[in-house]
């Protein structure tokens, strides 16, 4: 059994007030964060296209077309648009800058994708007797609102982790559709029956009622909300 593990976090921006870890909402879902202002879910500008990047060294095989089909399924499940720039050798860390104009010019940094040898940044599951596969999450900062909106994020997974490639059951799609979720924005939940049950199981790699609910509330099921200007 494996786990995953959120990594939503700020990048010291200040400006607004700090969101809050969320709870399980009605509908069966938990948002990571929650503005405190406004009680509703930190996310991304639903209208504005999320770019990302893959680092393909040591991903397993078949790794990185299940990547892009993970990110098509979220694409259609939101509504938004995630539009795919390439390779890059830029490493997952946690002390990822969100920022990085030399390298991705004058725009957000994209979403990283990569893979570690071992457990990404060496954490440790949250899940008894469990192996820490994955880690992602996205950062916030605060727009001219003082409102916190997402503006990039990233995953890593441990490239030895004995899954197959693919959709079906145990395998990297499964891991991959739970961490992308954690950078649109969802939180773990209990539900044996959603991909954001921190256990990876025998279940379809799919998207589970709940966690539908959850992605199109922090797509374009919400407003556009405005993007935090570059430092």
């Amino acid at each position: 059994m494996v786990a995953g593990w959120s990594m939503d976090r700020d990048d010291g921006a200040r400006g607004g007030s700090l969101p809050l870890p969320g709870s399980i909402e009605a509908r069966g879902f938990r948002p990571s964060f929650v503005d405190v202002n406004s009680n509703t879910p930190v996310r991304y500008n639903p209208c504005e296209a999320i770019h990302y990047v893959i680092n393909p060294a040591l991903a397993p095989p078949s790794a990185i077309e299940d990547v892009r089909t993970a990110f098509e399924m979220t694409a259609e499940t939101t509504g938004m648009e995630f539009v795919y720039d390439g390779t890059t050798d830029e490493i997952p860390t946690p002390e990822r800058s969100s920022y990085q104009p030399d390298r991705y010019g004058q725009r957000w940094a994209p979403v990283l994708i990569g893979w570690a040898s071992g457990a990404p940044f060496s954490i440790t599951s949250e899940v008894a007797g469990a192996s820490a596969i994955g880690a992602g999450g996205s950062v916030y900062e605060f727009n001219e609102d003082g409102r916190p909106v997402y503006v990039t994020g990233l995953a890593a997974f441990d490239a030895g982790a004995d899954l197959r490639p693919g959709f079906g059951g145990q395998t990297w799609g499964q891991a991959m559709l739970h961490e992308l979720g954690h950078i649109v924005g969802l939180g773990h939940v209990d539900d044996p029956a959603s991909v954001m049950n921190p256990i990876i199981g025998l279940r379809a790699a799919s998207w589970g009622g709940a966690d539908r609910e959850g992605l199109w509330a922090l797509g374009m099921g919400g407003a556009c909300v405005p993007t935090p200007p570059l430092p």
